[in-house]
């Protein structure tokens, strides 16, 4: 799980993992990347998932120049059967390199009118690239049901695709992972 959020995105925390910087740390040194090297930056959790982040200064340079991630990838997709790619901004380089490379994308989306346009705009920016990569919608509820949310067959009639999936709201399971990293 590569985390490209450079300033530290949720995921290190609903897991309960520290961040080593390993995602700063691989993309500064790309031409010295070997598999040990990468491995020795990834943090584990468990046997079977392993993450490589950044908590980079907000307003710090980037210590590293454009084209670097795919030699990240190419090395992570010869040591693992998936590599997921959580992208932070999609107008952060590393995002646009990401997609680039990606072999399929999938969005995650709330019931939301501004997610509904925000989901429309991205699809068309992923389909307008050279790489057009498989994608596939799912549907969060990050919170309770409540009225005024985009009902999911109206999200599916706007966006003229339909959902892969539909995620639960869960708020002792999101409580939990949010503070206490389980």
């Amino acid at each position: 799980y590569v985390d490209l959020n450079l300033h530290g995105g949720a995921a290190n925390s609903m897991l309960g993992l520290q961040s080593n910087n390993g995602l700063i740390d691989v993309l500064q040194n790309v031409h010295r990347l070997d598999p040990q090297y990468v491995e020795r930056t990834l943090v584990a959790k468990g046997s079977r998932l392993f993450m490589l982040s950044a908590e980079h200064d907000y307003g710090a340079a980037r210590p590293f120049g454009p084209g670097a991630l795919p030699r990240v990838l190419e090395l992570l997709c010869d040591s693992f059967h998936y590599v997921i790619l959580d992208i932070g901004t999609v107008t952060d380089p590393l995002a646009q390199e990401a997609f680039d490379h990606a072999a399929r994308v999938y969005l995650v989306a709330d019931r939301s009118v501004h997610s509904t346009r925000e989901t429309i705009r991205l699809l068309r920016h992923i389909e307008d690239r050279d790489n057009n990569p498989p994608t596939s919608l799912l549907l969060n509820n990050p919170n309770a049901v409540t009225g005024g949310k985009v009902q999911a067959n109206d999200f599916m009639t706007a966006i003229g695709r339909n959902v892969l999936y539909e995620i639960p709201f869960e708020a002792k399971a999101l409580a939990t992972a949010e503070n206490l990293g389980e």
